[in-house]
C-alpha cells in the first residue's frame, strides 16, 4: 500500500466518522461550507470598507486639495501678468486686479487649511512666500510712484521672479501630490 493513503488514513478520524449517521455527516459537511462562506463574506466586507474609506479620503481631501492648488496656480500666474502690465502701464486697474487675484489666492489657502490632514502640507510656507510676493509688488509700486522705475524693474526681474518660481514649485508639487 502506498505511503500517502496510509498517512491519510491515520489523519482521518475514522472512529468518529464511523459513529456518525449520514445526516450528521451531511450536516458537518454543510457547516464547513457555511463557515467558509461566512469567512469569505466577512473578508469582502472588510475590503469594501477599506476601499470606501480610501474613496472618501480621495473625494474629501485629495480632489479638494488639487482644485485649491490649481486655483492658486491660476491666481498666481494672473498676478504675475498683472504685475508685468503694471510695470508697463502704471495703471491702477492692474494693481486692483493684482489685489483681487491675491484675495482669491488667500481664500484657496484658507480652504486648504480646513482640509483634514492639512498639517502635513506646506501651507504656511506657501502663505509666507505669497505674502513676500505681495510685499515686493507693493515695493515696486512705491518705486514707480517715486519715479525709480529701474529699481522696480530690478525687483521684478530679480527677487520677485525668484519668489514666484518657488511658489510655482510648491504649488505644482502640492497638485501632483494630490493627484
Amino acid at each position: 500500500m502506498p505511503i500517502l493513503p496510509r498517512l491519510l488514513d491515520k489523519l482521518a478520524p475514522t472512529a468518529l466518522f464511523a459513529r456518525l449517521t449520514i445526516a450528521s455527516k451531511m450536516l458537518l459537511g454543510y457547516m464547513t461550507l457555511v463557515t467558509l462562506t461566512v469567512v469569505v463574506v466577512v473578508y469582502a466586507l472588510v475590503s469594501l470598507q477599506r476601499i470606501n474609506s480610501l474613496n472618501r479620503d480621495i473625494v474629501m481631501v485629495d480632489i479638494l486639495m488639487e482644485e485649491a492648488a490649481d486655483r492658486m496656480l491660476d491666481a498666481l500666474l494672473a498676478q504675475d501678468t498683472y504685475e508685468k502690465r503694471y510695470l508697463i502701464l502704471k495703471s491702477r486697474d492692474m494693481k486692483n486686479l493684482f489685489e483681487k487675484r491675491g484675495t482669491e489666492f488667500s481664500a484657496s489657502i484658507d480652504a486648504l487649511r480646513n482640509l483634514p490632514g492639512s498639517k502635513d502640507l506646506p501651507i504656511e510656507t506657501i502663505s509666507t512666500l505669497h505674502d513676500r510676493y505681495s510685499d515686493l509688488f507693493s515695493q515696486e509700486i512705491r518705486l514707480i510712484r517715486g519715479k525709480n522705475v529701474d529699481k522696480a524693474y530690478a525687483i521684478s526681474n530679480g527677487e520677485l521672479k525668484d519668489v514666484l518660481d518657488k511658489l510655482l514649485e510648491f504649488l505644482r508639487s502640492l497638485s501632483s501630490r494630490a493627484n
